[in-house]
């Protein structure tokens, strides 16, 4: 039931490529953690780090294809 309500909310274009990536490589998505796709491990070119981080845009990844997502990283909070 998730899945389909997720799928509901992106563009028939996005989930097209997503089901493509997914049938290729058993996934679609990969996380991007430490400037590198998580799945194929490729190193991402600084500025496309940077645009992924701001959230706007869908970003591929240029080696695997996958869509990437990246998961910001908790600051602890100073008592």
């Amino acid at each position: 039931a998730d899945r389909e309500a997720v799928a509901a909310t992106v563009t028939p274009d996005l989930l097209a490529r997503f089901h493509r990536v997914a049938k290729l490589r058993s996934t679609g998505v990969s996380e991007a953690r430490d400037e590198r796709c998580s799945e194929c491990h490729m190193k991402l070119r600084p500025q496309m780090f940077v645009d992924l981080k701001r959230n706007e845009e869908i970003v591929e990844c240029p080696q695997c294809s996958r869509i990437l997502y990246y998961v910001p990283v908790a600051v602890p909070v100073q008592p």
